[in-house]
């Protein structure tokens, strides 16, 4: 019995200096993963709102009309294009991933 406890004192005083070990191995990767954390949360803060990206596609949209010369149709088909992409980034988000969108 007490050559079991000796082993299981010697095997938690090798667990605590092997999680000591990492955890200084991780502090220089402790600001890269702060960052990496937060651009994660970006990421799900905007896949939470999918009328984002639909609003940001028209918001592109309108600031690419700009002057005299555009020709209704190719308003159209730029319009057209757009919510197509804004259909498939959508589908996309909502599926958790990126993949190829499919045809329609």
């Amino acid at each position: 019995m007490k050559d079991r406890s000796a082993r299981r004192a010697a095997l938690l005083a090798q667990v605590a200096e092997d999680r000591r070990r990492i955890a200084e191995s991780l502090v220089p990767l402790a600001v890269p993963i702060a960052y990496a954390e937060r651009g994660w949360s970006v990421v799900q803060w905007v896949r939470a709102r999918p009328w984002l990206v639909l609003g940001a596609t028209a918001l592109g949209t309108v600031a690419s009309l700009g002057g005299k010369r555009r020709l209704p149709g190719r308003l159209l088909k730029t319009g057209l294009g757009l919510w197509q992409a804004g259909r498939w980034m959508l589908r996309a988000l909502r599926a958790g991933g990126t993949r190829k969108p499919e045809a329609t």
